[in-house]
């Protein structure tokens, strides 16, 4: 069985690193890596049509905790809250795709300018 498309987190095993990325097969992925200098296991995937958007959003709510390329020092508590899928409301729109999220926002387009207005807020940070 092919696995899924979406966003993966992996995890280092020696030196605790989480690799945040996206791709079309994780189970692919994560033979890929663990061929290099890299041994990791998969800690959380989720499954969207939209992984470069999805990834991209996980990667600037973690900038902070960025080490090196896709690499982040996550915290047990990090862990956990991706775990959880209690995320922001921006993250989990594009996790749902483009297709329900225009379906969303005829309904209802006031939450959809209150999250743009929070983005933009955020970004000028």
């Amino acid at each position: 069985m092919a696995s899924k498309c979406g966003v993966y987190f992996f995890q280092e095993t020696k030196g605790g690193l989480v690799k945040i990325g996206k791709s079309n097969d994780w189970d692919r992925r994560l033979q890929v890596i663990n061929t290099g200098p890299y041994e990791v296991v998969k800690l959380h995937t989720i499954e969207t049509d939209n992984p470069l958007i999805v990834e991209r959003h996980f990667k600037r709510y973690f900038k902070d905790k960025g080490v090196r390329g896709e690499w982040h020092c996550l915290s047990e508590g990090d862990i956990n809250w991706i775990r959880a899928g209690q995320y922001p409301i921006n993250i989990q729109l594009s996790i749902i795709g483009e297709e329900y999220k225009m379906k969303l926002l005829k309904k209802h387009r006031w939450l959809f300018e209150e999250i743009e207005k929070d983005e933009k807020k955020r970004d000028s940070f």
